[in-house]
């Protein structure tokens, strides 16, 4: 019996026959590895010759398509003989002058391995079987489906189907290994899941959850930054009200029994920022904060001003993407060189920061406005300032 064939799709293209192997940066042509990738997605199927064509020439009008393609098939033919032994017929002729992979030849592909260990995990009811079944599973995703190929419509939704397939893998088998105490495995499985998909906040959940099963407090408060500067980057948006408990809640759950104050204060102590620098935090502390200094204030009849800088194009748009993040940090770098240690600030977007200042009077809040406007200077584009009294 001639030795059974195994297809990697999901990650690096490769076809495999006992020791000899074709891989994608083996074949000569990219049309070559699209045919082959494309005969062997389709080997159950019979596939119309002008779909081939479509596949193989999506934006060229050829005036002889069949004959291109019958060359291409003698050379894919002769490639593969050369790569995998010559004993067998690796592509058929069928009527018409059409042409499909071989359905006598034994072959495994890595994408129906991947779903059936999928399949048969969430069939089963025993959780030590469905770790195994996805870790199996999670394992074989290397990369999307035919990544090298993702702008080809034919590969477009079969790569979302393995990538969806994927996600929902890898999650279920991260709660499963921090349910049983797993959590450094937990914590790989979703650091490697949010690779391929950064701004689903459900993967990073599981990620604080795990750094905190692991006691490393801080990892969990370095990583929720982290996806605060994300979604405010990429999506202006602040972290769902879920990953924000979440965080809190880690971060509480934390601090174990201390007995010793002196520890304690030593503890807080390291926590500072920097001497003689404002306070730069997330918008959700900055809100405790404010509620806290603003019912200080009135009590104490100290007043104080909110400052909102928003950074625009002279016309008054956003900026383009690719400069808001090094404007955004020297505008940073200016507010830090112009108000108090005593002073909040923070991101409120991704092109606006926000400022809680105790100071005597409006005229005060507007000298801080004109310090930061002189550090603060750009001729393409203009930076605008809100000031109001708390």
């Amino acid at each position: 019996m001639a030795e059974k064939i195994f297809v990697n799709m999901l990650g690096i293209f490769s076809v495999k026959r006992g020791k000899k192997e074709l891989s994608e940066t083996k074949i000569k042509t990219r049309q070559m590895t699209t045919l082959l990738a494309f005969l062997i997605v389709k080997r159950n199927t019979t596939v119309n010759l002008d779909n081939v064509y479509s596949v193989l020439w999506p934006n060229e009008d050829s005036d002889n398509p069949a004959g291109a393609l019958r060359n291409l098939i003698y050379r894919l033919r002769v490639l593969l003989k050369e790569s995998l032994g010559d004993d067998l017929q690796y592509i058929t002729t069928l009527e018409n002058n059409s042409y499909a992979w071989n359905p006598d030849i034994n072959i495994e592909c890595d994408y129906t391995v991947f779903e059936n260990f999928i399949n048969s995990a969430d069939a089963s009811n025993n959780t030590d079987e469905q770790i195994q079944l996805y870790s199996k599973a999670v394992g074989l995703y290397q990369n999307h489906f035919l990544d090298g190929f993702s702008g080809q419509d034919w590969v477009k939704p079969v790569a979302t189907y393995y990538k969806s397939k994927y996600d929902s893998a890898a999650k279920k088998l991260a709660k499963l290994m921090l349910d049983a105490d797993y959590a450094q495995e937990a914590l790989d499985i979703s650091l490697k899941a949010a690779e391929f998909e950064p701004l689903d906040e459900s993967l990073h959940r599981l990620i604080l959850f795990a750094y905190s099963k692991l006691s490393r407090l801080d990892k969990v408060r370095e990583h929720y930054k982290f996806i605060t500067a994300l979604l405010n980057k990429e999506l202006g948006v602040r972290p769902a009200e879920k990953t924000i408990e979440l965080y809190r809640k880690l971060t509480h759950i934390a601090n174990k029994i201390e007995v010793d104050i002196k520890l304690i204060r030593e503890k807080l102590l390291s926590l500072l920022h920097a001497e003689g620098e404002p306070l730069f935090c997330d918008y959700d502390t900055f809100t405790q904060f404010f509620d806290y200094r603003v019912s200080t204030f009135g009590r104490s009849d100290e007043p104080a001003y909110l400052v909102l800088l928003t950074i625009s194009t002279k016309e008054g748009r956003k900026p383009p993407k690719d400069i808001i993040e090094t404007e955004m940090e020297r505008l940073k770098e200016s507010i830090k060189a112009c108000i108090r240690r005593n002073d909040i600030a923070a991101l409120y977007s991704s092109t606006q920061y926000i400022l809680l200042l105790k100071l005597p009077t409006q005229e005060n809040a507007e000298l801080v406005k004109t310090r930061i406007q002189g550090l603060h200077k750009d001729n393409e584009l203009m930076t605008t300032y809100s000031i109001v009294a708390v």
